[in-house]
């Protein structure tokens, strides 16, 4: 079955790294291509950003902007969108050859599909390379509201979806946020072959746990879409607010320094005894001894 629909390819652009050219080039060699490519440049001043965005003219749309943040880049690229799917592409990321290929007949085969989404290529700081497999959509929930399950470069949403939902809410977890009203509302489709590489990197906010913590517990309301019991209610904003204290305390291990008080008060909030209680151990002789963690215990993370 074919399924006869256009893709708007959205990509923002904020001063970024040598990628940039990797993630651009992956699109424009999509063996199913885009409809169009727009690119909106969120205010950039590094003259080999704005080198390589000019090198592409008339293979690509340019926008550009002051700098107002990534999900206001993504609006804006949305704004002018023509297709009837957006199709997100971080520019430190880059899409496998044939993400949309695979997606597009995905959602051939889910009539009223609103969001696909598709497994992940990991590569983390340290350059180690890992396939992280998609969870199906019947097995997101209740595990979405502990933490997103998908970026949004492996993502595709059907722009009518995207237009009433308000799109990206700026100053939040933009993409958890959007992508839990959208799968509590929507059917989604998934694609279990990975359909793109995911690059960390340092100046990737997710790995900043000051600037990560005030958006995502900013959004517990969305992520308690759908629960309406008083009790229910009380006892997963308890487990969401535990959740997001642990990341903050990943995220703060990860950069060489503690996070002790962000664990403490995920216990505090989730006491359910897991993995965490491992990680206080070594925190506390951390703090006890001047014990620098072992590169496993800073890079812990329980699975979402």
């Amino acid at each position: 079955m074919t399924l006869s629909i256009s893709v708007s390819a959205i990509l923002p652009v904020f001063n970024t790294d040598h990628r940039l050219r990797e993630a651009i080039d992956s699109v424009l060699a999509q063996t199913r291509p885009a409809q169009e490519v727009l690119v909106v440049d969120d205010g950039s001043t590094d003259p080999e950003t704005l080198a390589i965005l000019d090198s592409y003219k008339g293979k690509i749309t340019l926008i550009r902007q002051a700098n107002s943040g990534v999900s206001a880049a993504r609006n804006r690229a949305a704004s002018h969108a023509t297709g009837d799917w957006l199709a997100f592409l971080d520019s430190d990321d880059e899409w496998l050859p044939d993400k949309l290929e695979m997606q597009v007949a995905e959602i051939a085969r889910t009539p009223g599909a609103a969001l696909c989404y598709g497994s992940i290529v990991h590569c983390g700081i340290d350059g180690v390379r890992e396939l992280r497999r998609a969870r199906q959509p019947h097995e997101l929930w209740p595990g979405f509201r502990l933490g997103n399950q998908f970026p949004p470069s492996a993502t595709m949403i059907r722009r009518d979806i995207f237009e009433a939902c308000g799109g990206f809410k700026i100053g939040l977890a933009e993409d958890w946020e959007l992508f839990i009203r959208v799968a509590y509302s929507h059917p989604l489709c998934c694609v279990m072959k990975p359909v793109v590489i995911y690059n960390e990197s340092w100046s990737s906010i997710s790995l900043d746990p000051a600037a990560m913590l005030p958006s995502t517990l900013a959004i517990i309301d969305s992520l308690l879409i759908g629960i309406s019991s008083p009790v229910s209610r009380w006892y997963w904003r308890r487990k969401i607010q535990g959740s997001i204290w642990r990341k903050a305390s990943v995220g703060y291990r990860a950069r060489g320094e503690s996070g002790l008080s962000c664990l403490l008060r995920s216990l505090l909030h989730d006491p359910t005894p897991d993995l965490r209680y491992k990680t206080l151990a070594l925190e506390l002789a951390s703090a006890a001894f001047g014990m620098q963690l072992s590169r496993q215990g800073q890079r812990e993370v329980e699975r979402r």
